[in-house]
């Protein structure tokens, strides 16, 4: 800076050579690395590519239609739906994606990847599920440690892939409700539209944080959701042979109703800690203005002491004249 400029030309030449043949030579050496007899393994994480990170989700320029496995964790990527031209590309052959880490705030586009099996998207910052559609047939995907609220975004969006059995939600905000595990089998298993409203069906191959769903589960989430149905219950039989969109509807205006108890129950907490604390407040203020009453008195000297004062001056013996005129003056 403030040089000639040849120095300053070559400044920026060199700025621009650090910038990007460094990636871009990262992504070919990692192409290169991970290349298989069954497609390519594309480590792009900052753990194996520390010294260029990425900035931006890789130039289809640069990576090959044959990746089967894209890891990218660990770099400030922007959102998912800024890479359609990579995800246009490997459409037909990614089958696993790692983007933890990467601060995303939405997985709009995933679905994009028609053939995606699994999708790591942990440690991110994303806020909602809303309109997210997932590909059909994903079956692993974890968002453990993000900043899931809404619990019947979440019901929808797992909805949207048939073939989804691991789910990892642990570490977000909904999971301090007592009631989400059982929303989600519900959801995902008694009535899932693959499972054609089918009841009494063993669950094989769904987990829920790493832990396994059991028959016996997916009966308490259907006794729970499905308003306490019983074998044999007419009602019963009515709503199996309803379709999966009524049940998918049921599912989340259960969830919604629960959400708005939950807030009524904060906000008449809310209250209750207001009047306790006012009551508190109007306690102590009297007894602040008690306070102030009685220091007020025992400063002021009042009409006893005054009275006192006289008595005992008049009855003082005659000394002088200054004395006479002194009593006089009070």
């Amino acid at each position: 800076r403030g040089g000639p400029p040849s120095q300053h030309h070559h400044h920026h030449h060199r700025e621009e050579v650090f910038r990007g043949l460094p990636v871009k030579a990262a992504i070919l050496e990692a192409v290169e690395r991970g290349t298989r007899e069954d497609g390519v393994v594309l480590d792009l994480s900052s753990a194996c590519n520390a010294k260029f990170p990425l900035r931006s989700w890789p130039s289809p320029r640069f990576v090959p239609e044959n990746v089967v496995e894209l890891d990218v964790s660990g770099n400030e990527l922007g959102p998912l739906s800024e890479a359609g031209g990579l995800w246009h590309l490997l459409s037909k052959s990614l089958l696993r994606l790692d983007a933890s880490r990467c601060k995303l705030r939405s997985i709009r586009g995933v679905d994009a990847c028609a053939r995606l099996r699994s999708f790591r998207c942990a440690g991110n910052e994303i806020p909602s599920l809303a309109k997210v559609l997932l590909p059909p047939r994903l079956e692993t995907l974890d968002l453990s440690g993000n900043s899931l609220r809404n619990l019947a975004d979440v019901v929808d969006c797992v909805k949207t892939s048939a073939e989804l059995s691991r789910l990892l939600l642990r570490g977000n905000p909904l999971c301090e409700r007592d009631d989400w595990r059982q929303v989600l089998i519900y959801a995902l298993f008694c009535s899932h539209p693959s499972n054609n409203g089918t009841k009494g069906r063993v669950p094989g191959g769904l987990f829920l944080d790493d832990t396994p769903v059991t028959a016996a589960d997916a009966a308490n989430a259907e006794r729970f959701c499905g308003g306490g149905r019983q074998d044999g219950d007419d009602s019963s039989s009515e709503r199996r042979r309803s379709s999966s969109k009524e049940q998918q509807q049921l599912v989340s205006l259960r969830v919604e109703a629960a959400d708005l108890r939950r807030q009524n129950d904060a906000l008449e907490g809310l209250l209750n800690q207001v009047a306790v604390t006012n009551s508190e407040a109007a306690a102590k203020l009297a007894q602040a203005e008690a306070r102030a009453d009685a220091l007020e008195r025992r400063q002021a000297p009042g009409p006893r002491f005054l009275k006192q004062v006289v008595v005992e001056d008049l009855a003082a013996p005659e000394d002088d004249d200054d004395d006479d005129a002194s009593r006089l003056a009070l």
